[in-house]
């Protein structure tokens, strides 16, 4: 018996001796299931076979044997001396990724060795034409590239039709937004200049509110001035500035005077022959008119952002006044401001006003009488002593 069995294995090595050589055909699917991680799911890197023979990436198994100390695939248990890197199946899987390369090699170099072959618009058997492989596979994929490419327009003619009804369903809504809540123009703040040429002087960034009437404005242009420096000792009514509304688009001349062609307001004439020679509507301006207490530029005027108003009107500064005797300014019922006192003593009398010491005594001996004295009567001993010389008022 032992020699025969040992002739049967003589004999199957030497069978399997013998077909070692034979072309054989194996899909590729069958073999690389054997080459997949349990863990993973990927290619096998490293293969590592565990003592209950499965086999897993080194680094798969090893993360698995720290956290659980057991098999995934039979939960038997193990430790990292229970794991061998397989060098033998490695080689194995190295030789068949090899092999793989080279039959698609193979294969791909036939096809274009027959289509070389063949003669060109492939072979006819009768009346039927034979394509080479190469040309068979190139026409089926350009029929695929075709549905493709008409797949992708129809997809895109989709998108676009898609995009318009949005963007007019978006324009649609804004439209209606800016109907129901936008502002009136004519309620909208606007920021304008006001200047005073006679003292060269421009506040260029003023708020006007619809609300606002001339008188508002007259503050705002006081509040300016003084904020920029100037004391102001008489600021006149509003009937008595001579007002000029400069439109930023309007024309100016050389001197920076707006066209006459261009003058709009109550005395500006026709206004048909005014837009006749040139004038556009909105865009005149509006030189020297009076304008009363109550009167709202920016409704009254459509006031354009940037639009200039100018002010002529008799505004004097502190210093510009003529000096006057306490006893002539005096009036009776008014809380009086404080009066600073002087002693003449080349006259030889108190109760001498701070002007009256400046200009009746000039270049006498004067000797501080009283400070910021706040009198209840015209008091002032210059005129009583027939010495004032810019009131001459009796006692």
């Amino acid at each position: 018996m032992a020699e025969g069995g040992k002739a049967n294995v003589n004999l199957d090595r030497q069978n399997t001796e013998d077909s070692a050589d034979l072309p054989l055909k194996i899909p590729v699917s069958s073999v690389y299931e054997h080459f997949q991680c349990p863990i993973c799911m990927s290619t096998l890197s490293d293969p590592s076979v565990t003592k209950c023979g499965h086999r897993f990436c080194h680094k798969c198994i090893e993360e698995c044997i720290n956290r659980r100390h057991e098999c995934p695939c039979c939960k038997t248990a193990l430790n990292r001396d229970d794991v061998i890197v397989d060098h033998s199946f490695a080689a194995l899987m190295r030789s068949v990724r090899d092999e793989r390369r080279k039959a698609e090699r193979e294969y791909y170099q036939q096809l274009v060795d027959a289509a070389t072959d063949a003669p060109f618009g492939g072979t006819t058997d009768g009346s039927r034409v034979v394509e080479s492989p190469l040309e068979s596979i190139l026409r089926k994929r350009l029929s695929q590239l075709v549905e493709i490419e008409m797949k992708g327009e129809e997809k895109k003619e989709m998108l676009a039709k898609e995009l318009e009804k949005t963007e007019q369903l978006l324009t649609s809504t804004y439209d209606r937004y800016l109907t129901e809540y936008l502002p009136s123009p004519s309620t909208i703040p606007v920021t304008v200049s006001l200047s005073v040429p006679e003292r060269q002087f421009l506040a260029p960034e003023v708020i006007l509110r619809p609300e606002d009437s001339m008188a508002a404005v007259l503050k705002k242009l006081r509040s300016a001035m003084e904020e920029s420096g100037m004391a102001i000792a008489e600021f006149p009514p509003c009937e008595e500035f001579a007002v000029s509304i400069i439109n930023p688009f309007a024309r100016t001349n050389e001197g920076g005077v707006a066209d006459e062609s261009q003058v709009g307001g109550a005395n500006s004439g026709n206004h048909d022959d005014e837009r006749a020679s040139g004038g556009i509507k909105g865009q005149m301006n509006i030189l020297d008119q009076v304008l009363h207490a109550d009167c709202k530029p920016l409704l009254e005027f459509c006031l354009k952002p940037g639009t200039e108003l100018r002010f002529k009107g008799a505004i004097v500064l502190v210093g510009e006044t003529p000096l006057q005797c306490f006893a002539a300014t005096f009036v009776k019922g008014q809380t009086a401001r404080g009066i600073d006192y002087f002693t003449c003593r080349d006259c030889g009398f108190n109760w001498v006003c701070q002007p009256c010491a400046e200009i009746c005594h000039k270049g006498h001996s004067l000797v501080s009488y009283l400070r910021n004295h706040k009198p209840t009567w015209a008091c002032c001993y210059c005129p009583k002593k027939k010495k004032c010389s810019i009131q001459d008022k009796p006692s």
